[in-house]
């Protein structure tokens, strides 16, 4: 897979945490109040689109 393809990959809730220095548990919180939209595969896991974190970082920069 390509560098271009791999980053736009979605995220776990464990690789966002990894990425933003957080524990999962915070991610998981985030997801559950709304302020990070996520999908369900197989309706159990669940992943986080990259542009929906590129949004949320991009609006935290911004607040």
């Amino acid at each position: 897979m390509s560098d271009e393809a791999e980053s736009h990959k979605p995220f776990t809730p464990k690789s966002l945490a990894e990425r933003r220095c957080c524990s999962e548990r915070h991610v998981r919180n985030m997801m559950a109040s709304g302020q990070l939209p996520y999908f369900r595969v197989g309706g159990k896991l669940m992943r986080i689109k990259w542009k929906d974190v590129d949004s949320y970082e991009r609006n935290q920069i911004n607040e």
